[in-house]
C-alpha cells in the first residue's frame, strides 16, 4: 500500500499525485497541513514526523517495500523506476534517429517514456506541445500512431 502525506495547493505534492495517477497506482492521501503550512490535522502531522522524522511534504510510504522518502523528484523517480515499463531511448521516436526509427511506436511503454522524459528534457516536451493539445497519455499515444509509419 502506498501512502502520500501531502498538501492541496502544494506544487510538489501535485507533481507526485499526477505521477501516481498517470501510473494508475492506488494510494491513500493524508493532509497534515495546508499548502501555506497551517496544521490541518495534528494526529496526521505527528504520524508524519514519527515515520519520517520531519513534517516536510510530500512524503511517500511504500509499505510493500518498506520504503519511505521525501522530495518530489526522488518520489517520482522511485515510482517510475518501480512501476513504469522498461521503455528505453532506442524505442523512442524522438531519441532514435529518423533513419533507424521503428515502424510502430504507439505503445503504452513508449508513451509513458515520452511523458516521463518530457519532465526533464526540452526536446520531448516540445514534441508533446507540438503534437498534442493537453499532453495527456492518450493524446501522446494517438500522436505516435499518426507518426509511426515508415520514415523516409
Amino acid at each position: 500500500m502506498l501512502e502520500l502525506y501531502q498538501a492541496e495547493g502544494c506544487g510538489y505534492s501535485a507533481t507526485v499525485r499526477e505521477t501516481l495517477t498517470e501510473l494508475g497506482l492506488s494510494y491513500v492521501v493524508h493532509n497534515p497541513r495546508s499548502g501555506a503550512g497551517e496544521t490541518r490535522n495534528e494526529q496526521t502531522r505527528d504520524q508524519l514526523r514519527t515515520l519520517g522524522g520531519d513534517a516536510q511534504i510530500p512524503f511517500l510510504v511504500d509499505h510493500q517495500r518498506g520504503v519511505t522518502m521525501y522530495e518530489s523528484d526522488d518520489i517520482v523517480d522511485y515510482l517510475e523506476t518501480l512501476h513504469v515499463t522498461d521503455a528505453n531511448s532506442e524505442d523512442c521516436p524522438i531519441c532514435a534517429s529518423l533513419d533507424s526509427a521503428k515502424e510502430q511506436f504507439a505503445t503504452v511503454k513508449v508513451t509513458k517514456h515520452i511523458k516521463r522524459k518530457a519532465r526533464r528534457d526540452e526536446t520531448h516536451q516540445q514534441w508533446i506541445d507540438t503534437h498534442t493539445t493537453n499532453g495527456t497519455l492518450a493524446e501522446i499515444r494517438d500522436a505516435l500512431g499518426e507518426h509511426s509509419g515508415p520514415r523516409r
